[in-house]
């Protein structure tokens, strides 16, 4: 928010309003006002994704260091948030590769259904997931093929096909 008391998203808001009045229609969703180089005009384009994309890239190039603090800041600030955007993060990038779906809330709800301890030992210190079939042997990256177990008791588990949930 500025002094004035107005936030960036009312200003944008008058500021389309008023483009609008100018050009005498409404725009379209897809269409964006933007400030040229000079800050005086507003002009008018049709924003496609790759667009968005090249801008934001941009915006980051140009703006890095103040995007590292205020992500650090937030981070700091909410690590429970930060741990399930990372959880969601690493379902992403494992479902783009193996295929399957595990949420944050089901994964966090399955280690209350077991104590949110591992199932080999019963240490209680951040159980990792670990697959019953492991995706090495076809197994696939859903819940009802994941179990909670230490770090220490996945590592030792390896590769083999132990299911310790029925135990």
């Amino acid at each position: 928010m500025r002094g004035n008391g107005t936030s960036k998203r009312t200003r944008y808001r008058h500021a389309r309003k008023a483009f609008e009045a100018r050009i005498g229609r409404k725009l379209s969703p897809k269409e964006r006002v933007r400030h040229t180089d000079n800050g005086t005009e507003l002009e008018i384009g049709n924003w496609t994704h790759d667009m968005q994309r090249e801008y934001r890239k941009r915006y980051y190039a140009e703006h890095r260091a103040d995007a590292i603090m205020a992500t650090n800041a937030w981070r700091k600030e909410n690590p429970d948030k930060f741990r399930d955007v990372a959880i969601a993060y690493r379902e992403r990038r494992r479902l783009r590769l193996v295929g399957g779906n595990i949420t944050a809330k089901q994964w966090r709800e399955l280690l209350n259904i077991y104590g949110n301890m591992c199932l080999r030992c019963g240490d209680t210190k951040k159980p990792t997931m670990d697959h019953v079939v492991p995706i090495s042997k076809g197994g696939l990256h859903i819940i009802e093929n994941v179990q909670p177990l230490c770090r220490s008791c996945n590592s030792s588990k390896s590769d083999d096909t132990v299911d310790y949930r029925h135990r």
